[in-house]
């Protein structure tokens, strides 16, 4: 229907398609994702009615940012704490298990980027079909 446009709706900020009326909406209806290492800022705004597409990606992928800054802090934490029990006392057993803890917390941040790529990927194909749906752009 003609709904199409209006319930995945997303735009990067200061780009062609930017409504400039993000910080004018109420800000639960807001949604915001700065994508790391990228810098590019996708925003939507959620509508009345019962499908928000557009503000789901984006809702999601602010969600998965913040995932991924848990992870990569708690991953830190970890190294740092292998870091120390080699200084104090490279034999440990204790070390074996702090290898483990540091794989497990990569894995971990390489799954929450790996979701982070996909939702990226989802809201670039979105927002070039409301480009060419609702604007007739060129690809």
């Amino acid at each position: 229907t003609l709904d199409f446009a209006k319930y995945t709706r997303l735009w990067v900020d200061g780009a062609e398609d930017d409504l400039g009326v993000f910080d004018t909406v109420e800000p639960s209806r807001r949604a915001e994702c700065v994508l790391p290492g990228v810098g590019l800022t996708y925003q939507a705004i959620a509508v009345e009615e019962r499908f928000n597409l557009g503000f789901d990606m984006v809702s999601e992928c602010s969600g998965l940012v913040d995932r991924l800054a848990e992870a990569n802090a708690l991953l830190e934490v970890a190294e740092r704490a292998l870091e120390e029990a080699l200084m104090i006392d490279p034999g440990s057993d204790q070390i074996d298990t702090l290898r483990t803890d540091i794989e497990n917390r990569e894995e971990a941040v390489d799954d929450i980027e790996f979701d982070l790529r996909a939702v990226e990927q989802q809201m670039q194909y979105t927002r070039l079909v409301h480009l060419v749906y609702e604007h007739g752009t060129e690809l």
